[in-house]
């Protein structure tokens, strides 16, 4: 049983056979007070005397145009086919979240818009796969003013952009300010099938000196040192390390040896110098990666000198291909060791800078 509007302007009322209101100025129902038509299947279409007509269990069908000056209330679904508002439209059941708005497909596939209460309107599509896509438009945030005309498929924030995940940026990034970044940035030097790798730049820099190493003869490591992140390192990664330290006081003709790590590796190990006051060690290292993995390798070669006299001659020391977990941390630190136990004997490490390049 249908039920149908066929007038361009007028209420066609379908009872239990087919009845209709034609389209001419004779085809009209004029009804009395509050009436009520009920159907065969007990659908019922009412009319309070406020003026207010009220459908129930039926369906109402509009096949041709229909001008509605007044609201239309509807606590189900509402579903319309080429209809044109011209008024505003609220979506609003006064309780809680508002009604949703569902675009759907051919293949049922709908991105559906919801209001949700006291909080943002939010877009869930049925599929990973769906959203939202602006094709010739722009999305603008916030009432300021672009520095660049937004000239379609283009974005303009005026606040902050958070991105908690991975953000990868086709085109080139310019900052008109510093730009802060939490973690590690990566780059793949501008080809596309190229090795991602750490940018490069200072990764460590001792601001304070280190706690002085005195009254032991145990080999102890400077408190100032740096841990390379887990993955960082990537073939062709060059890390640049660079120490210097000092001994302040020394007792008799006790000796002091410096070794410097990169990892469980010792790239440089000092002569133990029969130190005296103010003597100085420093060490300038590259250490180049070769492969990566559990068992990566690396070179390194080394520019130094003895803990002694500023005018000692300097030496050099090449490490050859040697394993490293890239896969874990690497410590690069300094150590140093007195040949006997004597509160006399003191050193410090003044410098350790990290360049991971």
């Amino acid at each position: 049983m249908n039920r149908y509007i066929t007038g361009p302007a007028f209420l066609c009322l379908v009872l239990a056979g087919s009845v209709y209101a034609g389209q001419t100025n004779h085809d009209q129902v004029t009804l009395g007070v509050a009436p009520e038509i009920t159907g065969s299947n007990g659908e019922t279409l009412s009319n309070t005397t406020d003026g207010t007509w009220a459908l129930g269990t039926a369906n109402l069908t509009m096949t041709g145009n229909a001008t509605i000056t007044g609201n239309i209330s509807a606590s189900g679904t509402f579903s319309a086919a080429g209809t044109t508002f011209t008024g505003n439209v609220a979506l609003d059941d006064g309780v809680t979240d508002s009604p949703s708005l569902a675009f759907t497909d051919a293949q049922n596939d709908s991105v559906t818009l919801l209001k949700v209460n006291g909080a943002f309107v939010s877009a869930t599509a049925d599929s990973a796969t769906g959203g939202i896509n602006i094709l010739t438009g722009n999305l603008k945030v916030g009432n300021g003013t672009p520095d660049t005309s937004l000239d379609g498929e283009d974005a303009y924030i005026e606040g902050t952009l958070e991105v908690d995940g991975i953000l990868n940026l086709d085109g080139a990034m310019i900052a008109a300010s510093i730009a802060d970044f939490s973690g590690r940035v990566t780059t793949t030097d501008g080809v596309a099938s190229g090795t991602v790798r750490v940018v490069g730049g200072r990764a460590f820099n001792q601001t304070a000196a280190s706690t002085a190493v005195s009254a032991t003869s145990t080999e102890t490591d400077f408190d100032q040192t740096y841990t390379i992140p887990a993955d960082t390192l990537k073939a062709g990664t060059v890390v640049k390390i660079r120490t210097q330290g000092i001994a302040t006081a020394t007792n008799s003709t006790d000796t002091l040896q410096i070794k410097i790590y990169f990892g469980s590796t010792v790239l440089v190990t000092t002569v133990a110098v029969d130190a005296v006051n103010n003597d100085v060690w420093f060490a300038d290292i590259d250490v180049v990666i070769r492969t990566v993995g559990g068992s990566g390798t690396f070179v390194a070669m080394s520019h130094y000198q003895d803990n002694d006299a500023l005018t000692t001659a300097q030496k050099w020391a090449f490490t050859p291909s040697t394993v490293v977990d890239t896969t874990s941390t690497v410590i690069v630190k300094a150590s140093a060791t007195w040949s006997t136990t004597s509160a006399s004997n003191s050193c410090r490490q003044d410098i350790l800078i990290v360049e991971v390049i």
